[in-house]
């Protein structure tokens, strides 16, 4: 958000992210310290299901941040709940 919206954050910001980002890691860190980094136990890929959170992950942010700056630069004005509806409808095709 920093860049699509010019946004600068202060230290504080950017250690809160930090410290949130370590907390998953070190939360995660039983999964990654076992002999068999590639199979767990029920059979899943490790190493494939966590790219495929990081880009879901990714993308939700970037959807979020691309969400509040229509919404900030719209030169109608709409409020959330009519750019909400907006956005459902235009959705229902899919």
């Amino acid at each position: 958000s920093s860049v699509m919206l010019n946004r600068s954050y202060s230290m504080t910001k950017w250690r809160a992210l930090i410290s949130l980002m370590m907390g998953v890691l070190l939360f995660s860190e039983p999964i990654w310290n076992r002999d068999d980094n590639s199979k767990n136990p029920e059979g899943g890929n490790v190493m494939l299901g966590t790219a495929a959170v990081l880009i879901e992950v990714t993308l939700s942010g970037f959807a979020s941040i691309y969400f509040e700056k229509v919404i900030k630069t719209d030169p109608e004005q709409l409020g959330i709940w009519e750019r909400n509806y907006q956005l459902a409808f235009g959705s229902i095709p899919i």
